[in-house]
């Protein structure tokens, strides 16, 4: 997602030929079916079948991987009926919302979290996706759920939001968005020229695949495909707005997408009024009262702003919390600092790009705030027609 960043950086590019000999960099003969008749079930087990034959692994431990890859679905003890789909961003994988589900299906919704394809398997894969493979994908899962569910939400994360954003536009049954990080607008303008460079570069960014929860590199192809979900949901937002729930938590120095954007669209599209925006980030003087602020400065905790991935996770996420096992060390800095976030040394937790200072850091993996955050989200999700229950718990 760099490519978002810096244009003329990801040009500039030049792959070594170990990079290109690892097998991350060349693409599966086909990618699995998603749209099984018979359910849900069918899906997940012929999805792992798939990933056992063609996903690079990068751990010994294949079976944690497969599991952090899956689309997976929970069920609760005490039902109310409801369900929700969850989608994951561009590279990411199902796991991205393992807190996220944790959360709501102890409120009694039924969860379920997709795999888009071309993901969870090799990042050359995405070669092989095309946005209308994601829509029908998502569509196919909205529709077993509406079959069965009295009540259906739909949840994304970056390009998931997008997606599932344009999706809920077109059907009026979705009962309302839960949103993280949505791009409606990328930070970076260039971003228009990814569906013409594609046909001349085959890589946005190329890097070491050692991440087993996502991908850290991005055919330039993929880089089209999000550009493409951005100028649809844009579309469908200037065409009318959307009067169902929405709950959207963003972090105001996101390095990927335009978050002053974000706020105006909430404003202008978003017009129930028991839909809110967690803004992580200083407060903003006379904002719409639906927008709740965070401050981000929390030095007894290292953590010197927001960025785009750390809204999803808890503090006590195994891989991406406080203790988390992955840490981040390309985060836009100098080779010496990064190498001192690499040897374990203290750092700062910062989106890409850092804070403006001459500090080692690493990238913010979680939030802070996620429980109170969960609480605004299940606010929201009750909300009754006229939005009274969510604004008087405010």
């Amino acid at each position: 997602m760099r490519f978002l960043i810096s244009f003329m950086a990801i040009l500039a590019l030049v792959s070594c030929h170990r990079l290109k000999e690892s097998p991350e960099f060349t693409a599966s003969s086909q990618l699995p079916q998603y749209d099984y008749q018979s359910g849900f079930d069918e899906y997940v087990a012929e999805t792992k079948t798939w990933l056992l034959e063609n996903r690079a692994f990068k751990t010994k431990n294949r079976q944690q991987e497969l599991e952090a890859n899956l689309p997976f679905e929970l069920t609760p003890a005490h039902p109310n009926n409801k369900s929700v789909l969850l989608v994951h961003g561009l590279g990411d994988s199902p796991f991205s919302f393992t807190d996220v589900a944790s959360h709501l299906v102890n409120k009694g919704y039924f969860v379920r979290a997709i795999l888009l394809p071309g993901h969870g398997s090799k990042v050359a894969d995405l070669n092989l996706a095309t946005l209308d493979s994601w829509k029908a994908s998502l569509q196919h899962h909205i529709e077993l759920l509406k079959a069965t569910s009295e009540e259906v939400w739909l949840g994304g994360f970056s390009t998931g939001a997008n997606l599932v954003t344009a999706a809920a536009y077109n059907d009026e049954d979705i009962a309302g968005l839960i949103l993280f990080s949505p791009a409606f607008e990328a930070r970076s303008r260039l971003l228009f020229f990814s569906k013409y460079a594609k046909y001349f570069i085959t890589w946005a960014d190329r890097d070491e695949e050692s991440n087993y929860l996502r991908y850290n590199s991005l055919p330039m192809h993929a880089a089209a495909m999000f550009y493409e979900t951005v100028l649809e949901v844009r579309e469908k937002m200037n065409d009318s707005g959307f009067a169902r729930p929405v709950f959207i938590l963003a972090s105001a120095n996101d390095s990927i997408i335009d978050t002053q954007y974000l706020r105006d669209r909430f404003g202008r599209s978003f017009t129930h009024p028991g839909s809110r925006l967690i803004w992580q980030g200083d407060d903003i003087a006379d904002r719409d009262p639906r927008i709740l602020t965070y401050s981000m400065n929390l030095p007894e905790l290292r953590i010197a702003n927001g960025s785009h991935m750390g809204v999803l996770f808890a503090p006590d996420n195994p891989e991406y919390g406080v203790n988390g096992k992955l840490r981040i060390c390309d985060n836009g800095q100098s080779q010496e600092n990064q190498i001192l976030c690499e040897s374990g040394a203290d750092t700062w937790r910062t989106a890409y790009g850092g804070d403006g200072s001459d500090n080692a850091t690493s990238r913010l993996t979680f939030n802070p705030y996620f429980a109170e955050h969960m609480e605004v989200l299940d606010r929201v999700m009750a909300s009754d027609s006229d939005g009274a229950r969510v604004v008087e718990s405010d």
